[in-house]
């Protein structure tokens, strides 16, 4: 294969969105790419004077062309009027210095100010699995007035969250990950979707129930209204509710990620309120069990054994426990705890023993 020079461009336009019938002005400058191991960059041959150009708009039409010079340094600027009634949408810029071609993008589009504001806001919390919040959206106009019979679109989307009560970072709440496990990537229910029309003074009131998704642990509920005048200009507006699934959190500590084989491993957990205040005299489920890698229909997968469970009373200090180290591996270690409703909350983390095997390849 034969190595040969290449031209090199480097294109830009002043502002990248435009409306139609204003100005874009676009600079760019070239350079020639020498070929093989002694190839270098130099200036463009002299031979090349000018740059043409042609505008297509987003369904391909030709709605402008022209030339533009080339200076002694290889640079070109140019300045094109957009037509008033050209198509909306992504436009392409086709250059031409001799054979070297380029294309450069931008867009063209209609935009309007704004006729009125949308705010969305939730009831007060804390929201708790079980039971349910308002969210309002209302729309005003600029110019003063309710904006009534809009139409409006709900979108409720739900995502896992995380808390952790106040003064009480020395412990784990909720499920603890190291980073080389970590996925990236988790299902979710998908969002929930509803149309109404605002009130006589621009306002809708949307119901969320919460029921937790059978999970233990906090969720991130996002509400969000978008709104619609008789202009077809529509403007949104969302709120985040965080949702919690229990009155009660159990945090779990040890004092060490990673311990010897036959070490006893302490741990220590601690049941609070929302507001970090610790509850005492409720029962906690412990359970540590160790993680084994085993094939499960032809795949590698983490199986549970030697499981260890423990019943602790919580108190206005941590309660502790101890774990057998037995055998090296991952130690999987949880707690939960129930509150007066019967809601749950569970944490859970990852210990170490020496002399554990590694995970297989697949």
């Amino acid at each position: 294969m034969t190595e040969s020079d290449s031209v090199r461009w480097y294109v830009a336009d002043d502002r990248g969105l435009y409306r139609p019938g204003e100005d874009v002005k676009v600079k760019g400058w070239l350079r020639v790419i020498g070929a093989g191991p002694s190839g270098d960059v130099r200036r463009l041959s002299p031979d090349v004077r000018t740059v043409s150009w042609r505008l297509l708009d987003s369904r391909r039409n030709e709605v402008g062309s022209g030339t533009a010079g080339v200076g002694a340094l290889g640079g070109f600027d140019l300045s094109l009027r957009l037509p008033p009634t050209m198509n909306l949408g992504g436009a392409a810029l086709e250059l031409q210095a001799g054979a070297a071609r380029q294309t450069h993008g931008f867009r063209v589009e209609e935009f309007r100010r704004p006729e009125f504001e949308v705010t969305a806001e939730a009831g007060p919390g804390p929201h708790l699995v079980g039971t349910h919040a308002t969210v309002t959206v209302a729309a005003r106009y600029y110019a003063g007035g309710p904006l009534p019979n809009a139409d409006v679109t709900w979108t409720v989307s739900s995502s896992a969250g995380s808390f952790v009560p106040p003064n009480r970072r020395e412990f784990t709440f909720g499920t603890w990950v190291p980073w080389w496990e970590r996925s990236g990537w988790e299902p979710m229910p998908a969002p929930e979707r509803f149309t109404a029309r605002a009130d006589g003074n621009g306002r809708h009131v949307l119901r969320v129930d919460f029921d937790g998704g059978g999970r233990p642990r906090p969720m991130n509920v996002r509400a969000e209204a978008s709104v619609q005048d008789v202009n077809r200009q529509a403007w949104t507006s969302s709120v985040n509710l965080l949702v919690h699934p229990s009155s009660l959190y159990v945090g779990v500590k040890t004092d060490r990620y990673f311990v010897e084989r036959g070490q006893p491993m302490p741990v220590e957990v601690i049941v609070t309120d929302l507001d970090g205040r610790a509850v005492a005299g409720k029962a906690i489920a412990v359970r540590a069990e160790r993680l084994e890698w085993k094939q499960v229909r032809g795949e590698w997968r983490e199986v549970a054994a030697d499981p260890q469970e423990f019943t602790v009373t919580s108190a206005a200090e941590a309660a502790r426990c101890t774990v057998a180290t037995k055998e090296g591996g991952t130690y999987r270690i949880g707690a939960r705890v129930t509150d007066a409703e019967g809601r749950v909350n569970q944490s859970e983390i990852r210990r170490w023993v020496a002399g554990g095997t590694v995970r297989p390849r697949q």
